[in-house]
């Protein structure tokens, strides 16, 4: 747990650092013909701790469109890979969207596809969304 703490003030100190600090993200999956957002509680290590901004009046989580996530068109977008191939939309069809592609988010090449475990409650998932978010801010992907 003491290893999980220092990562969370270590990646809080590269987002502050990297000029990123409350800039908006989202965390979706596909899910049908749209997506599943996930916040609230769930998703607080990445907004109250690290600094990424929420979106007012969402949930801890819910159903969103191309067109809602288009109106809140955020910054970041964290899309949970769809490993069991049941959505209707798929990544490759979004790249083609006019919707998508204006998303500031992909304008900017800040659109990732990472392991859905980051969206979930546990310690371990969350740690290794902490991973993918130091990297990020370090350059990487």
């Amino acid at each position: 747990m003491d290893s999980y703490r220092q990562k969370l003030k270590d990646v809080a100190s590269l987002m502050e650092q990297s000029g990123e600090k409350g800039k908006t993200a989202l965390f979706l999956m596909t899910w049908g013909k749209g997506f599943n957002y996930y916040g609230g509680v769930r998703m607080s290590p990445y907004y109250k701790e690290l600094g990424f901004t929420p979106f007012d009046k969402m949930g801890d989580y819910g159903e969103i469109s191309l067109e809602g996530v288009s109106e809140l068109n955020p910054d970041y977008i964290f899309l949970g890979e769809d490993f069991t191939r049941s959505a209707d939309v798929a990544l490759k069809e979004l790249e083609q969207n006019p919707v998508w592609k204006n998303l500031r988010a992909v304008k900017n090449n800040r659109v990732f596809v990472v392991d859905t475990e980051i969206m979930g409650p546990l310690a371990m998932g969350q740690y290794k969304g902490l991973d993918v978010i130091e990297s990020i801010m370090k350059g990487g992907k």
